[in-house]
């Protein structure tokens, strides 16, 4: 028998509705609206403050911490060494060990940083993975960005450096308890 010609195969299915937050006429849950108001507040702020927010931005970039000093790497010993009164009194020793803690300026440094965000309306933790640099991209009336793409990148990298530093003020702050 001949051969036959294969037919082409069926179009794929077509994809899923987005939901009903595509539509911009149908109607939103109460929660959603909150969240819009609160954002479209915070953007306001963002804006209003957009010289503070790169200069911070900028600050965090840009600064540096030498902790591993060699003089700040020794602990504190102390000794006191005293004899104890009288014909049969025996000598006596303390010692105390002040353990040297590296991180005390970054944890202070960070513990600053977090209330100016928090001023500043730009949150350490973005809605649904997203990055600073994400965050600013606040539109214009009239068209374009509040923030341009070089401020949105070097908050990008703000955010993942902030991320790091994060984790280790966590982490220091829970080995020096």
């Amino acid at each position: 028998p001949p051969a036959r010609a294969l037919a082409p195969p069926p179009p794929p299915p077509a994809p899923p509705s987005a939901g009903p937050a595509a539509d911009p006429l149908a109607p939103m849950s109460f929660e959603e609206m909150v969240r819009r108001q609160l954002r479209k507040k915070a953007n306001a702020v963002l804006v209003r403050k957009k010289a503070e927010v790169l200069a911070l931005v900028r600050r965090l970039n840009a600064e540096r911490f030498d902790l591993w000093d060699a003089s700040t790497l020794l602990p504190r010993v102390s000794l006191g060494v005293g004899a104890r009164g009288g014909g049969g009194g025996g000598i006596w020793l303390t010692m105390e060990v002040v353990p040297v803690n590296v991180a005390a300026e970054v944890i202070d440094w960070y513990r600053a940083l977090v209330s100016q965000l928090e001023g500043l309306c730009l949150p350490l933790e973005c809605e649904k993975a997203e990055t600073w640099g994400e965050r600013l991209a606040i539109p214009r009336k009239g068209g374009g960005l509040h923030f341009g793409e070089p401020e949105r990148r070097e908050a990008a990298a703000a955010y993942a450096r902030l991320g790091v530093l994060y984790e280790f003020v966590s982490l220091s702050s829970q080995l020096a308890e």
